[in-house]
């Protein structure tokens, strides 16, 4: 036995939330990959530091900072991208302006980090 509900479409709302997860889900895959990638580039960096080089990666702390700075990055970019989302849903507004916001928020995590790798 099915109910009248079984055939209808989803609501216009449940369709932006559907879509704008799938979208959120599938970036923050390939920040996971890129990440990933920008570490061992972190860590291959130290490799040629010596003991009179100072450079920052070639401490300690600049090769802490340069690999965790990225998934700080990725983790402020997704909450900002779900904030920004539901608000753009609650205004009437489609949320995938707010998957550019992460972006940027991200952009600026993978900027840091690469500075920190080159220097």
């Amino acid at each position: 036995m099915t109910t009248p509900s079984d055939d209808r479409p989803l609501p216009p709302p449940m369709r932006r939330w559907l879509g704008f997860t799938a979208a959120l889900v599938g970036l923050s895959l390939l920040g996971v990959v890129i990440n990933a990638a920008l570490a061992f580039t972190v860590s291959m960096g130290r490799a040629i530091c010596g003991h009179g080089d100072s450079g920052f990666v070639c401490t300690t702390a600049g090769e802490q900072l340069g690999i965790w700075v990225p998934w700080a990055a990725w983790v402020i970019a997704i909450v900002l991208s779900l904030i920004l989302g539901r608000s753009a849903i609650r205004a009437g507004r489609s949320p995938f302006s707010s998957l550019w916001s992460g972006a940027a928020a991200y952009a600026v995590g993978f900027a840091v980090a690469y500075s920190i790798a080159v220097s």
